[in-house]
Protein backbone atom coordinates (compact mmCIF):
# COMPACT_ATOMS: atom_id res chain seq x y z
CA UNK A 1 0.00 0.00 0.00
CA UNK A 2 1.08 3.66 -0.94
CA UNK A 3 2.65 5.60 1.98
CA UNK A 4 -0.21 8.05 3.22
CA UNK A 5 0.18 10.97 0.88
CA UNK A 6 2.08 13.59 2.75
CA UNK A 7 5.57 16.10 1.78
CA UNK A 8 7.45 13.03 1.58
CA UNK A 9 5.59 10.80 -0.41
CA UNK A 10 4.58 13.78 -3.07
CA UNK A 11 8.83 14.31 -3.10
CA UNK A 12 9.25 10.17 -3.89
CA UNK A 13 6.58 10.62 -6.42
CA UNK A 14 8.37 13.38 -8.16
CA UNK A 15 11.58 11.45 -8.08
CA UNK A 16 10.62 8.51 -9.53
CA UNK A 17 6.87 9.17 -10.98
CA UNK A 18 6.47 5.37 -8.60
CA UNK A 19 4.32 4.72 -6.09
CA UNK A 20 5.62 4.71 -2.88
CA UNK A 21 5.55 1.93 -0.72
CA UNK A 22 4.87 2.36 3.09
CA UNK A 23 7.03 -0.77 3.60
CA UNK A 24 9.42 -1.79 0.93
CA UNK A 25 8.67 -5.13 -0.03
CA UNK A 26 11.00 -7.52 -2.29
CA UNK A 27 7.63 -9.39 -3.81
CA UNK A 28 7.32 -6.01 -5.76
CA UNK A 29 9.37 -7.26 -8.73
CA UNK A 30 8.14 -6.20 -12.89
CA UNK A 31 5.48 -8.41 -13.94
CA UNK A 32 3.75 -8.63 -10.80
CA UNK A 33 0.20 -8.46 -11.22
CA UNK A 34 -1.77 -6.24 -9.25
CA UNK A 35 -5.17 -6.83 -8.47
CA UNK A 36 -6.10 -2.91 -7.36
CA UNK A 37 -9.76 -1.90 -5.55
CA UNK A 38 -9.77 1.63 -4.71
CA UNK A 39 -6.79 2.51 -4.95
CA UNK A 40 -5.38 0.00 -3.36
CA UNK A 41 -2.97 -2.95 -4.40
CA UNK A 42 -3.55 -6.45 -4.26
CA UNK A 43 -0.55 -8.61 -5.21
CA UNK A 44 -1.73 -11.86 -6.97
CA UNK A 45 1.59 -13.45 -8.76
CA UNK A 46 3.73 -13.50 -11.51
CA UNK A 47 1.55 -12.84 -14.98
CA UNK A 48 2.35 -16.05 -16.43
CA UNK A 49 0.84 -17.63 -13.73
CA UNK A 50 -2.37 -16.02 -14.70
CA UNK A 51 -1.84 -17.43 -18.35
CA UNK A 52 -3.92 -19.90 -19.76
CA UNK A 53 -1.16 -23.03 -20.70
CA UNK A 54 2.75 -21.96 -20.86
CA UNK A 55 3.74 -18.34 -21.06
CA UNK A 56 6.89 -18.70 -23.93
CA UNK A 57 7.09 -14.64 -24.66
CA UNK A 58 10.42 -13.78 -23.03
CA UNK A 59 10.61 -9.90 -21.61
CA UNK A 60 14.48 -8.95 -20.51
CA UNK A 61 14.24 -7.12 -17.17
CA UNK A 62 17.10 -4.96 -16.89
CA UNK A 63 18.68 -3.41 -14.21
CA UNK A 64 20.31 0.07 -13.71
CA UNK A 65 21.77 2.26 -11.46
CA UNK A 66 19.94 6.04 -10.48
CA UNK A 67 22.79 7.55 -9.26
CA UNK A 68 21.35 10.68 -9.19
CA UNK A 69 18.93 9.87 -6.58
CA UNK A 70 21.29 8.03 -4.68
CA UNK A 71 22.19 10.24 -1.84
CA UNK A 72 20.28 13.02 -2.30
CA UNK A 73 17.80 14.18 0.76
CA UNK A 74 14.14 14.80 0.95
CA UNK A 75 13.58 17.94 2.38
CA UNK A 76 12.97 17.86 6.43
CA UNK A 77 9.49 16.52 7.78
CA UNK A 78 7.97 17.10 11.56
CA UNK A 79 9.43 14.01 13.24
CA UNK A 80 5.81 12.45 14.03
CA UNK A 81 5.60 11.84 10.09
CA UNK A 82 8.81 11.12 9.84
CA UNK A 83 9.07 8.57 12.70
CA UNK A 84 6.14 6.77 10.85
CA UNK A 85 7.53 6.05 7.99
CA UNK A 86 11.13 5.55 9.02
CA UNK A 87 9.10 2.75 11.04
CA UNK A 88 7.71 0.93 8.23
CA UNK A 89 11.18 1.19 6.50
CA UNK A 90 12.86 -0.28 9.72
CA UNK A 91 9.91 -2.89 9.91
CA UNK A 92 11.03 -4.34 6.12
CA UNK A 93 14.66 -4.39 7.74
CA UNK A 94 13.51 -6.88 10.38
CA UNK A 95 13.59 -4.57 13.28
CA UNK A 96 10.78 -3.39 15.91
CA UNK A 97 10.87 0.42 15.00
CA UNK A 98 9.62 1.53 19.06
CA UNK A 99 13.20 0.27 20.21
CA UNK A 100 15.12 2.43 17.78
CA UNK A 101 13.11 5.68 18.23
CA UNK A 102 14.49 5.67 21.51
CA UNK A 103 17.22 6.95 20.97
CA UNK A 104 15.55 9.31 18.60
CA UNK A 105 13.50 11.16 21.42
CA UNK A 106 14.23 14.43 20.70
CA UNK A 107 14.09 15.15 17.02
CA UNK A 108 11.81 18.05 15.74
CA UNK A 109 12.00 17.09 12.00
CA UNK A 110 14.41 14.34 10.12
CA UNK A 111 15.13 14.07 6.45
CA UNK A 112 16.11 10.78 4.24
CA UNK A 113 18.09 9.59 1.99
CA UNK A 114 18.74 6.48 -0.42
CA UNK A 115 22.06 5.04 -1.21
CA UNK A 116 22.87 2.06 -4.02
CA UNK A 117 19.38 2.87 -5.88
CA UNK A 118 18.74 0.86 -9.05
CA UNK A 119 15.26 0.56 -11.19
CA UNK A 120 14.57 -2.57 -12.47
CA UNK A 121 12.23 -2.95 -15.85
CA UNK A 122 10.73 -4.06 -18.94
CA UNK A 123 9.94 -2.60 -21.70
CA UNK A 124 6.03 -1.79 -21.64
CA UNK A 125 6.07 -1.55 -25.35
CA UNK A 126 7.07 -4.83 -26.29
CA UNK A 127 4.80 -6.00 -24.04
CA UNK A 128 1.88 -4.56 -26.02
CA UNK A 129 3.44 -5.85 -29.31
CA UNK A 130 3.28 -9.37 -27.25
CA UNK A 131 -0.25 -9.30 -26.30
CA UNK A 132 -1.55 -7.61 -29.46
CA UNK A 133 0.42 -10.40 -31.91
CA UNK A 134 0.16 -13.48 -29.79
CA UNK A 135 -2.89 -15.23 -28.11
CA UNK A 136 -2.49 -14.84 -24.61
CA UNK A 137 -5.69 -15.84 -22.81
CA UNK A 138 -5.84 -15.73 -18.69
CA UNK A 139 -6.72 -19.03 -17.32
CA UNK A 140 -10.81 -19.29 -16.49
CA UNK A 141 -9.77 -21.70 -13.59
CA UNK A 142 -8.03 -19.17 -11.18
CA UNK A 143 -10.10 -17.85 -8.70
CA UNK A 144 -9.02 -14.63 -9.39
CA UNK A 145 -8.84 -14.25 -12.82
CA UNK A 146 -12.43 -15.09 -12.58
CA UNK A 147 -14.08 -12.79 -9.84
CA UNK A 148 -11.68 -9.77 -11.87
CA UNK A 149 -13.95 -10.66 -15.04
CA UNK A 150 -16.80 -10.89 -13.05
CA UNK A 151 -16.28 -7.27 -10.88
CA UNK A 152 -15.94 -4.39 -12.73
CA UNK A 153 -15.06 -2.59 -9.70
CA UNK A 154 -11.52 -3.97 -9.67
CA UNK A 155 -8.52 -3.21 -11.61
CA UNK A 156 -5.71 -5.36 -12.99
CA UNK A 157 -2.31 -3.96 -13.34
CA UNK A 158 1.53 -5.55 -14.20
CA UNK A 159 4.47 -4.15 -12.54
CA UNK A 160 6.35 -2.35 -15.23
CA UNK A 161 9.28 -0.69 -12.99
CA UNK A 162 10.76 -1.25 -9.66
CA UNK A 163 13.22 1.44 -7.64
CA UNK A 164 14.96 -0.59 -4.95
CA UNK A 165 17.66 0.07 -2.19
CA UNK A 166 19.67 -1.53 0.45
CA UNK A 167 20.47 1.25 2.21
CA UNK A 168 19.11 4.47 3.62
CA UNK A 169 20.24 7.01 5.99
CA UNK A 170 18.21 9.70 8.04
CA UNK A 171 19.51 13.12 9.33
CA UNK A 172 17.83 14.51 12.60
CA UNK A 173 17.70 17.84 13.70
CA UNK A 174 16.16 19.87 16.95
CA UNK A 175 12.82 22.39 16.77
CA UNK A 176 15.93 24.93 15.82
CA UNK A 177 16.56 22.97 12.93
CA UNK A 178 19.90 22.36 14.85
CA UNK A 179 21.70 18.90 14.50
CA UNK A 180 20.84 16.65 17.43
CA UNK A 181 23.45 13.66 18.04
CA UNK A 182 21.97 10.47 17.70
CA UNK A 183 22.34 7.66 20.38
CA UNK A 184 23.93 5.12 18.40
CA UNK A 185 24.83 2.85 21.66
CA UNK A 186 21.13 2.66 22.50
CA UNK A 187 20.40 1.33 18.88
CA UNK A 188 23.84 -0.67 18.62
CA UNK A 189 22.73 -2.73 22.03
CA UNK A 190 19.40 -3.17 21.10
CA UNK A 191 20.57 -5.04 17.73
CA UNK A 192 23.16 -6.88 19.19
CA UNK A 193 20.45 -8.96 20.55
CA UNK A 194 18.48 -9.80 17.63
CA UNK A 195 19.26 -12.05 14.56
CA UNK A 196 19.00 -9.17 11.80
CA UNK A 197 20.01 -8.77 7.63
CA UNK A 198 21.12 -5.20 8.03
CA UNK A 199 24.42 -3.00 9.46
CA UNK A 200 24.10 0.39 11.03
CA UNK A 201 26.76 2.76 10.75
CA UNK A 202 27.10 6.90 11.10
CA UNK A 203 29.56 9.24 9.43
CA UNK A 204 27.77 11.95 11.01
CA UNK A 205 26.55 12.82 14.44
CA UNK A 206 23.03 13.37 13.63
CA UNK A 207 23.17 10.69 10.82
CA UNK A 208 22.55 7.24 10.47
CA UNK A 209 23.02 4.65 7.88
CA UNK A 210 21.07 1.06 7.54
CA UNK A 211 21.96 -1.50 4.65
CA UNK A 212 20.61 -4.61 4.39
CA UNK A 213 22.36 -7.20 2.37
CA UNK A 214 19.40 -7.82 -0.49
CA UNK A 215 17.81 -4.65 -1.94
CA UNK A 216 14.00 -4.35 -1.36
CA UNK A 217 11.54 -2.22 -3.29
CA UNK A 218 10.32 0.97 -2.22
CA UNK A 219 8.51 2.08 -5.15
CA UNK A 220 6.94 0.38 -8.16
CA UNK A 221 5.21 2.01 -11.59
CA UNK A 222 2.25 -0.12 -13.14
CA UNK A 223 -0.04 -0.35 -16.17
CA UNK A 224 -3.75 -1.62 -16.08
CA UNK A 225 -3.87 -4.06 -18.55
CA UNK A 226 -7.68 -5.87 -19.56
CA UNK A 227 -9.12 -9.18 -19.83
CA UNK A 228 -12.26 -9.20 -22.01
CA UNK A 229 -14.80 -11.60 -21.96
CA UNK A 230 -13.37 -14.43 -23.66
CA UNK A 231 -10.19 -13.72 -21.66
CA UNK A 232 -7.70 -12.52 -23.72
CA UNK A 233 -5.51 -10.13 -22.48
CA UNK A 234 -5.05 -6.67 -23.99
CA UNK A 235 -3.17 -3.59 -22.88
CA UNK A 236 -5.75 -0.76 -22.03
CA UNK A 237 -5.41 2.83 -23.14
CA UNK A 238 -1.74 3.30 -22.39
CA UNK A 239 -0.40 1.46 -25.61
CA UNK A 240 -2.80 3.74 -28.18
CA UNK A 241 -0.80 6.80 -26.88
CA UNK A 242 2.73 5.23 -28.46
CA UNK A 243 1.25 3.09 -31.25
CA UNK A 244 1.35 6.40 -34.04
CA UNK A 245 5.08 6.06 -33.43
CA UNK A 246 5.50 3.76 -36.27
CA UNK A 247 4.02 0.22 -37.57
CA UNK A 248 4.43 -2.35 -34.52
CA UNK A 249 6.20 -4.79 -36.42
CA UNK A 250 9.48 -2.49 -37.44
CA UNK A 251 9.94 -1.92 -33.13
CA UNK A 252 13.67 -1.63 -33.06
CA UNK A 253 15.48 -2.20 -29.76
CA UNK A 254 16.04 1.86 -29.43
CA UNK A 255 12.43 2.74 -30.06
CA UNK A 256 11.96 0.23 -27.31
CA UNK A 257 14.06 2.00 -25.31
CA UNK A 258 12.85 5.73 -26.55
CA UNK A 259 9.15 5.27 -26.23
CA UNK A 260 9.51 2.96 -22.76
CA UNK A 261 11.54 5.73 -21.58
CA UNK A 262 8.72 8.72 -22.55
CA UNK A 263 6.42 6.35 -21.48
CA UNK A 264 7.24 6.51 -17.73
CA UNK A 265 9.20 9.69 -17.57
CA UNK A 266 7.26 11.92 -19.26
CA UNK A 267 4.00 9.94 -18.31
CA UNK A 268 2.66 10.01 -21.70
CA UNK A 269 0.69 6.98 -20.78
CA UNK A 270 -0.66 7.69 -17.68
CA UNK A 271 0.78 4.81 -15.42
CA UNK A 272 -1.48 3.97 -12.55
CA UNK A 273 -0.77 6.00 -9.66
CA UNK A 274 -2.13 4.34 -6.30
Amino acid sequence: MRICKNELTDQLRSMFNANPLRIPESIYQPLLVLEIINKKPQPLGQFEELVKGKYNHNLDITTSEVAEFSGQQTKKVNSKLGLDILGGFIKAFGAEPAKINIALNKTKSLNFSFSNVERRRFSPLLLGKILAENEVFANPNNMFVDKIMKDRKSKLAIVTDVITSNSFSINVFDEKDNDIEIDIPIIENYLANLDIEFNIDSTKTNEIKFTKDTPLTFAFSCVEILIDENGKFSSADWITKIKARGSANTITKEQIEHDAKILFDDDQANPLLI
